[in-house]
C-alpha cells in the first residue's frame, strides 16, 4: 500500500465517524511513511475528534514548524487551543490562517469552529470574508446572519439571511432560520410567507413547524395546515427513533443522517426525555457513551466519543436540571417524605448524576487542572450542595450524589 492508500483508508473511517479506526489507519501508514504530512495531519485531526487536544497540538505544532503556513494545520490548532481554553493562541492561528485566504469552504469551516466555541465576533469575520470571496456561497451568508442574530444585530441578520436565500433559492435552512427570526420580531406575515415556501417534505425544524401551525389559522390555510400536521408527526417519529431531538442547532441544519443509521440502543435517561432539556441530555449521553448503563454492581458505561465541549454542555445541563429540581422540591416542602421520594425517583436524577460522575472522572483523567473550566465546576458544585437535601429522599439518588460530589475536580 502507498501512503495515499493509507490516507484514503483513514479518511473513510474519519468521514464515517470511526475516529479510533481512522487513527489506527493513519498510524499504520506513518509506520511505513514516517514523514508523510497528510498522514500526520490525519492523526492530529482524529485526536481532536477523540478529545485528545494536547496530543493533537503537539502533532500540529510539529507540522507547523516543518511545513510553514498550512491552512488545515492552523485550523486544527485553532480548534484544539479553543478546546483547551487557550483563546489567545487559537486567535493567533486564526489570524495567520486568514491572511490571503479566499477559499469560502475553508473560511466557513473555520467560522463554524469559532461559532461552536461562542466566538461570534471572530466567526462573523470569517463568514464575511467567505462571502466577500464568493458572494454566491450561501452558507457564508447564513452563518454571518446567525452570528449577527446572536450578537443582537437583528437588522443585519435579516439582510444576511436574505442574501443567503438569493444566493441559493432552495437553501431551506436559511428560509427556516429567517422565518423564525421574523416571527420573533413579530413580523408574522413575512414569517408565514417565508416558512410557507419550504416544501413540506423539507420541514425538519420543530420550532418552524409549530409556528407554521399557529400561522395557518384561517380557513384558506386548512389543507396546508393538515399537511404540516402530518409532517409534524413524521418528524417526531423519526426524531424519536433516531434520538436526534437535541441536534437541531441554531443553524437549523438537517438531521445528521449518520446518526439515523445507528441501531436503537435503549434509553439512557428514564426521567423526562420528552422535555427540551431532557431530549438534549439524552442525546448528549447517547453521543458520549456507547450504551446505557444501570450502574448496578459496579457497572460502568463505556465511553464512545469524548469531546470537551460536548461534556461541558452536559455538565451545564446537569447543573441546570439540579437547580430546577431543587426549586421544585423546595416549593413542595409541605408534601410528605414519601411524595418527595417519588419526585426524585421519577426524575431519575440518580442516572444523570452517575453519568455525570463518569464525565467528571474522565475529564480529570484526560485534562490538566488548568484547562478545566473552573466556573463551570463551581456552578455544578453549588447546585450539588443545594440538591443534597433532595437527594437524601432516595438511597440511590444519595449514592449518586456522593459519587458526583467526590468526582468534582480540585
Amino acid at each position: 500500500m502507498t501512503s495515499d492508500d493509507y490516507d484514503k483508508k483513514g479518511q473513510e473511517h474519519y468521514q464515517n465517524g470511526e475516529y479510533d479506526a481512522a487513527l489506527a489507519a493513519f498510524r499504520e501508514g506513518l509506520a511505513r511513511f514516517p514523514k508523510d504530512s497528510d498522514l500526520t495531519l490525519g492523526c492530529a485531526m482524529a485526536h481532536i475528534q477523540l478529545g485528545d487536544y494536547i496530543q493533537a497540538c503537539e502533532i500540529l505544532e510539529s507540522l507547523r514548524r516543518r511545513s510553514g503556513v498550512c491552512p488545515d494545520v492552523l485550523q486544527g490548532l485553532a480548534e484544539s487551543y479553543l478546546c483547551l481554553g487557550k483563546k489567545a493562541k487559537a486567535m493567533e492561528c486564526v489570524e495567520e490562517a486568514l491572511v490571503g485566504q479566499k477559499d469560502p469552504e475553508f473560511l466557513t469551516a473555520l467560522a463554524v469552529i469559532l461559532y461552536r466555541h461562542n466566538q461570534f465576533k471572530e466567526a462573523s469575520r470569517c463568514y464575511r470574508q467567505a462571502a466577500d470571496s464568493d458572494p454566491g456561497h450561501a452558507p457564508a451568508h447564513l452563518g454571518y446572519g446567525v452570528c449577527c442574530h446572536r450578537t443582537g444585530n437583528g437588522k443585519a441578520a435579516v439582510e444576511a439571511l436574505r442574501r443567503a436565500i438569493s444566493a441559493d433559492p432552495k437553501y431551506w435552512e436559511a428560509y427556516s432560520y429567517l422565518g423564525n427570526l421574523l416571527y420573533d420580531m413579530r413580523r408574522r406575515s413575512e414569517s408565514k410567507s417565508l416558512l410557507g415556501k419550504i416544501p413540506v417534505e423539507k420541514l425538519w425544524d420543530p420550532i418552524a413547524i409549530e409556528r407554521l401551525l399557529k400561522l395557518y389559522a384561517g380557513k384558506a390555510d386548512r389543507e396546508r395546515r393538515r399537511l404540516v400536521e402530518q409532517r409534524k408527526r413524521e418528524v417526531e417519529r423519526i426524531l424519536q427513533q433516531s434520538r436526534e431531538r437535541g441536534l437541531l442547532d441554531e443553524l437549523s441544519e438537517k438531521l445528521d443522517r449518520e446518526v439515523l443509521k445507528r441501531p436503537e440502543r435503549g434509553v439512557f435517561w428514564s426521567g423526562r426525555p420528552s422535555s427540551k432539556t431532557g431530549s438534549r441530555m439524552e442525546e448528549l449521553l447517547g453521543r458520549i457513551f456507547e450504551a446505557p448503563c444501570d450502574f448496578g454492581e459496579g457497572k460502568k458505561p463505556k465511553i464512545a466519543h469524548f469531546d470537551k465541549a460536548l461534556c461541558e454542555t452536559y455538565i451545564e445541563d446537569l447543573t441546570r436540571f439540579l437547580s430546577d429540581q431543587s426549586r421544585r422540591i423546595g416549593r413542595a416542602s409541605a408534601v410528605s417524605k414519601t411524595e418527595r421520594e417519588k419526585i426524585v425517583v421519577r426524575s431519575d436524577v440518580a442516572g444523570l448524576l452517575f453519568y455525570g460522575t463518569e464525565v467528571l472522572l474522565e475529564m480529570r483523567r484526560r485534562f490538566k487542572q488548568a484547562i478545566i473550566d473552573k466556573e463551570l465546576i463551581q456552578k455544578l458544585s453549588s447546585a450539588l450542595r443545594r440538591y443534597r437535601v433532595c437527594a437524601a429522599a432516595s438511597p440511590r439518588a444519595l449514592a449518586a450524589w456522593n459519587a458526583a460530589n467526590d468526582a468534582l475536580p480540585g
